[in-house]
C-alpha cells in the first residue's frame, strides 16, 4: 500500500482524529518541547480507542527549506550546549502505532517548522540512512533515527519528581489562601461582633434607657 492508500484506511483515519481532537483544545500548540509528555498522552488516548502503540526514544534531524536551515532533536551534545546539564535529554520520544502500516505519531514540534502543527504519518519504508522514517514535505524533511540506549525510565522518573515538586508547591499555595481565608474571616466575625454591639449600645440600650425617666416624668 502507498501513503496515500493507507490514509484512506479506518485505522488511519482513527488515529489522525484522535490528533486532531488533541489539537483543537489546544494542547499540542502548549506541548512543543514536551515530547515525553506529549507521546505519553497521545499513548494514553490510543489505547483508550483500542488501538496499540509504543514510546519510542530516537533522534530527530528537520531540515528547512526556505531559508535552509538544520534543526537538531536528541543528538548527543546538543544539549550540552544549549540547556542545563541538570535538566538536557539526549534524546527525542515519539509515539509509534502498531498497525498494519505503523504511523508515527510526534506531537512536541510545533515550533521547528511553523507549517508543520505535528507529524501523524504512515511509515511505508526505511531509508537506508536511517532506520526509523523519514518524511518529506513542501517546506522541510524530517529524518527520525533510532537511538540504542534508553533514557524513558530516567526521564519518567524526573517528570514524577517535577510533578511532586508542583503538587506540594501548590499544596502549600492553597494552604496560604486557606490560612488567609481563615484570618480574614475571623476579622469580619470580629467586626460583626463590634459592629453589633455598637449598633446595641447606639440604639437599643439608648431607647431603653430613655424608657424609665420618661416614664418617671410622666408621673
Amino acid at each position: 500500500m502507498n501513503i496515500e492508500e493507507i490514509k484512506k484506511t479506518n485505522y488511519f483515519l482513527e488515529v489522525k482524529s484522535v490528533v486532531d481532537k488533541l489539537d483543537s483544545t489546544g494542547i499540542i500548540g502548549a506541548g512543543s518541547g514536551y515530547c515525553l509528555s506529549m507521546s505519553d498522552i497521545i499513548h494514553k488516548l490510543l489505547h483508550q480507542k483500542g488501538i496499540e502503540s509504543k514510546i519510542v526514544e530516537c533522534s530527530l534531524m528537520v531540515t528547512l527549506k526556505n531559508p535552509p536551515a538544520i534543526h537538531l532533536v536528541g543528538y548527543s551534545g546538543f544539549y550540552d550546549k544549549n540547556y542545563d546539564p541538570e535538566s538536557k535529554m539526549d534524546n527525542h520520544i515519539v509515539c509509534i502505532t502498531d498497525t498494519e502500516a505503523p504511523i508515527l505519531i510526534d506531537a512536541s514540534i510545533s515550533d521547528v517548522d511553523k507549517k508543520i502543527k505535528y507529524i501523524c504519518e504512515p511509515i511505508v519504508k526505511k531509508e537506508n540512512h536511517t532506520n526509523i522514517a523519514e518524511f518529506d514535505f513542501p517546506s522541510s524533511t524530517w529524518m527520525y533515527q533510532e537511538k540504542p540506549e534508553s533514557q524513558v525510565p530516567v526521564l519518567h522518573q524526573r517528570s514524577i519528581i517535577d510533578r511532586i515538586n508542583t503538587d506540594n508547591k501548590f499544596k502549600k499555595q492553597i494552604s496560604d489562601i486557606q490560612k488567609f481565608m481563615i484570618i480574614l474571616l475571623g476579622i469580619g466575625s470580629l467586626n460583626l461582633i463590634r459592629g453589633s454591639y455598637d449598633f446595641y449600645q447606639t440604639y437599643v440600650n439608648k431607647t431603653n434607657s430613655w424608657g424609665p425617666h420618661n416614664h418617671s416624668l410622666l408621673k
